[in-house]
């Protein structure tokens, strides 16, 4: 692991003298470390100029450190493990999630969660993307996430907790009973959020091209868009505000949804 944080150290600082000083170590030692590293693994990781120039890596070195930066995360999530371990009914819980999640299911979970266990401090972590929710879970800074299925590979064990239908938002007066009504119909869409792409796929699996006129990230904003009739938007029921008409669901469920 010293040969392989030298590198990091290195490759970071494009000096063995500023790696060293960061290291705590002189820089003799450092330069015998990336020598020794350079021997195991049979490559030359480093282009060492002359005098004060910057150190480079090569393609080798490169490709190393893309493995090293991953047995780096790997390491700091074990740390996180085991800290999570000795705390038992203290510390903290980091859950990452995204906006719907955020504004519909994590309140009142919450309250119960610091209820019972007032030892343990919540810290939210919001995103748009999946994919940066599980990187933070692999890096170790956050414990849990909340997730759209299926989620990327990586080390996870994932549960479902909830199945979030998919809602058609129009202006009162539209009338659409299926995808394929959608040909040629102005939509607003999401930037980011998975849902957007997935319904946008299911729209081309039926030959249809979506016709998306705008984008945004903000649930509200993009029903706020559908309500002046420049569009409609397919989204999660969840993502629906309160206050919206849920077009399509049992009022029992939207009131149930809205609590």
């Amino acid at each position: 692991m010293r040969h392989l944080a030298a590198l990091e150290a290195v490759a970071r600082a494009s000096s063995f003298a500023k790696a060293a000083i960061e290291l705590g170590y002189t820089q003799p030692a450092v330069s015998q470390q990336i020598a020794g590293l350079e021997r195991i693994v049979g490559q030359r990781l480093f282009e060492r100029g002359s005098g004060p120039k910057p150190v480079r890596l090569t393609e080798a070195g490169e490709l190393l450190l893309r493995h090293v930066e991953a047995v780096q995360a790997r390491l700091a999530a074990a740390q996180a493990d085991m800290e999570a371990l000795a705390a038992g009914a203290a510390g903290s819980l980091r859950v990452g999630t995204f906006q719907s999640v955020a504004n519909r299911i994590l309140p009142g979970l919450v309250q119960r969660f610091t209820g019972a266990c007032p030892g343990v401090e919540f810290r939210l972590t919001e995103r748009d993307n999946d994919d940066d929710l599980l990187d933070l879970v692999e890096r170790g800074e956050l414990d849990l996430a909340y997730v759209m299925l299926p989620h990327q590979q990586g080390p996870f064990d994932a549960v479902e907790v909830l199945v979030d239908p998919y809602m058609l938002v129009t202006a009162p007066d539209d009338d659409y009973a299926s995808v394929t009504d959608l040909e040629g119909v102005p939509l607003i869409g999401f930037r980011q959020c998975r849902s957007s792409s997935l319904w946008e796929d299911a729209m081309r699996a039926e030959g249809i091209e979506p016709n998306v006129v705008f984008r945004s990230d903000d649930n509200g904003t993009v029903q706020s868009f559908v309500a002046t009739g420049m569009g409609v938007a397919v989204m999660p029921l969840l993502a629906l505000l309160p206050s919206a008409p849920v077009i399509g669901t049992d009022e029992a469920r939207a009131d149930e949804l809205s609590a």
